[in-house]
């Protein structure tokens, strides 16, 4: 679907199914795809030590490493999105989270994922999560992929959408989306109709900025 749309995407592979199908992660590195981490066997990472998280992030890479003929993550999901300051310090990768969630997972219904997206109003430098093991995210992507293109959007993955707005990404560092402008957008429209609110800033680091901002100028 990806390849025929002119369409790139990043994976963030699970350890055990690199180890299981690795023709499969040797075939998306082949096509372009980013090539990324969702550790070894979806641990909580919050939950886990020191040493049980280098194992989980280092055992993915070396059997990617192994499956691919040599690529490495170059990036890191965890799982549930659970992540903490520990977590944080001990990632020597860009953490990822996502700015829209399709609950692919939960309806298991491509009728139902294509309107999550259609009703998130997708924008310049979104993140949209999908899980590939499930047919109906495959029927929704089929259909979504030609749709946003035909709005205009370049579908990207997340290295090469960060590169194309000049924004570094940080081992250590969780981002939602690239989207300053938006956040800055969201967070002063928030203000100016409930100036009472209080303003709980997430992990983004571009969210953050563009809400902090939005904050001072206010």
């Amino acid at each position: 679907i990806l390849q025929e749309n002119d369409a790139k995407a990043t994976f963030f592979e699970v350890g055990t199914s690199i180890q299981n199908y690795p023709e499969l992660s040797k075939k998306l590195a082949d096509a372009g795809m980013q090539m990324a981490s969702h550790t070894w066997d979806h641990p909580d990472m919050t939950s886990l030590s020191d040493s049980e998280i280098e194992k989980t992030l280092s055992k993915t890479a070396a059997e990617m490493e192994k499956a691919t003929g040599g690529t490495t993550p170059s990036a890191l999901r965890p799982p549930y999105g659970a992540v903490d300051d520990n977590v944080k310090s001990q990632v020597n990768l860009p953490i990822i989270l996502w700015s829209i969630d399709t609950l692919d997972w939960s309806s298991r219904d491509a009728d139902a994922i294509c309107q999550k997206v259609d009703a998130a109003d997708p924008g310049d430098g979104d993140i949209i999560l999908f899980h590939d093991i499930y047919e109906s995210t495959a029927d929704a992507v089929a259909r979504l992929v030609p749709q946003l293109k035909a709005k205009g959007f370049q579908l990207v993955t997340v290295e090469q959408m960060f590169a194309a707005k000049n924004k570094e990404l940080k081992n250590g560092t969780v981002y939602c989306d690239s989207n300053y402008e938006k956040a800055y957008n969201r967070t002063k429209t928030l203000l100016e109709e409930h100036p009472d609110i209080n303003i709980l800033v997430g992990l983004n680091e571009y969210s953050a900025i563009g809400a902090g901002k939005a904050v001072r100028d206010l």
